[in-house]
């Protein structure tokens, strides 16, 4: 990796634009290089306060922060979307803590400022944390452990499907935080984007995924957003149960299928999640029967010490059930990331295999239109 530029742990004054007041700011942060070529990826490394990681991710990332913004907003503008309503309605004490988060994210607007970015502002990062409720995720997800590996250690899949055409994929980042309160952690995305709508892990091996859901469940969005739940879990939690136990007590938003996998936990080391307002059904390596809207069921075979699911509905499931088969007994890094790209399509903007119990992952991004499962996968340990 190559270091493109150091912040020490030191202290700063600094007056920034529109506040009119000056800020004490400690703190540090690092951002280098990952991967090479057309397979590189922003690393950065901030840690202190809530406020203080926020002011260097900030400033570390500006022009990739204001950049990534531009992008998605003219997206959503052409799509009609409205971020209005989402803070309005999910920006509420209680369903999450918005106090830690809006410490956060009037960091990183400070640190875009000091750096010449005051366009991002603390409203414009509440907007960005709200994209992932209101858009559609057509996605894949896996944990195997047990007999399906070669060692027996947990590894996970999360690919994101979602619109190219934004180019939030010219901004890859992955960032890792070393909070004073909480867990070294690490979420993977695109700059700008704190919450976990992409995926991470901590370093306890605890990881997260995502898929948008379909069970005809009522939606909402008076609710914690789902990239702050799932971040809050590899921010605070230890345990599987740990994280079960945060996902099932929040006020949830919108339907999602959800895997969370845990290396140190005790039997079946993840777990799929069928997760809506009302709905938290939880599963282990077991057959799902009786799909709450689909007729007929999804295809859902066994494997044991396997959790799968691919697309809203399972209309993909089959396809990832075989791609796992072919290599059951023998998942290790090279085979789970063959799964990954069994699994992807036209739309995988994202696609990261975790390897749990190494605390280590594999990160791909799109090129241009050209989807992630095509490139090259850049290795990350996280220490």
């Amino acid at each position: 990796m190559r270091a493109i530029r150091l912040v020490a742990a030191v202290i700063l004054f600094t007056s920034l634009a529109g506040s009119g007041t000056a800020h004490a700011v400690g703190g540090w942060g690092t951002v280098e290089t990952a991967g090479s070529g057309k397979d590189t990826i922003s690393l950065v490394n901030v840690g202190g306060t809530r406020y203080e990681m926020g002011f260097w991710y900030g400033k570390l990332l500006a022009g990739q922060v204001a950049g990534c913004r531009e992008k998605l907003m003219a997206a959503a503008k052409a799509a009609g979307m409205e971020f209005g309503p989402a803070v309005d309605a999910m920006w509420n004490a209680a369903y999450f803590d918005t106090k830690a988060w809006g410490e956060e994210l009037q960091g990183v607007a400070d640190g875009c400022a000091a750096d010449g970015h005051p366009e991002v502002t603390f409203r414009a990062m509440q907007e960005l944390l709200m994209v992932g409720d209101i858009s559609e995720y057509n996605c894949s997800l896996f944990a195997a452990w047990g007999k399906a590996t070669t060692d027996g250690s947990v590894y996970q899949l999360r690919n994101l499907d979602w619109t190219m055409d934004a180019g939030i994929q010219e901004y890859p980042v992955v960032a890792v935080y070393h909070p004073k309160d909480g867990r070294v952690h690490a979420v993977v995305g695109f700059a700008a984007m704190l919450g976990a709508a992409g995926g991470g892990m901590n370093d306890r091996g605890l990881a997260v995924s995502e898929i948008m859901g379909h069970f005809g469940d009522r939606e909402t969005l008076n609710g914690i957003p789902f990239p702050v739940l799932l971040r809050d879990v590899l921010y605070h939690e230890k345990t599987l149960d740990g994280g079960l136990a945060r996902m099932r007590q929040a006020v949830r938003t919108n339907q999602y299928h959800f895997a969370l996998a845990d290396p140190n936990a005790a039997g079946a080391k993840g777990r799929l999640i069928f997760s809506s307002h009302l709905r938290f059904d939880v599963f282990s390596d077991v057959r799902i029967v009786g799909h709450p809207v689909e007729t007929p069921d999804p295809f859902h075979e066994r494997l044991e010490d396997v959790v799968y699911w691919r697309k809203h509905n399972g209309s993909g499931n089959q396809v990832e059930h075989d791609a796992l088969a072919a290599r059951y007994g023998k998942i290790d890094a090279e085979r789970a990331i063959e799964v990954a790209q069994a699994c992807g399509v036209e739309g995988t903007l994202l696609s990261i295999v975790y390897h749990n119990s190494g605390k280590e992952f594999w990160v791909a991004f799109a090129e241009g239109l050209e989807p992630a499962h095509k490139q090259g996968y850049v290795h990350f340990v996280l220490k």
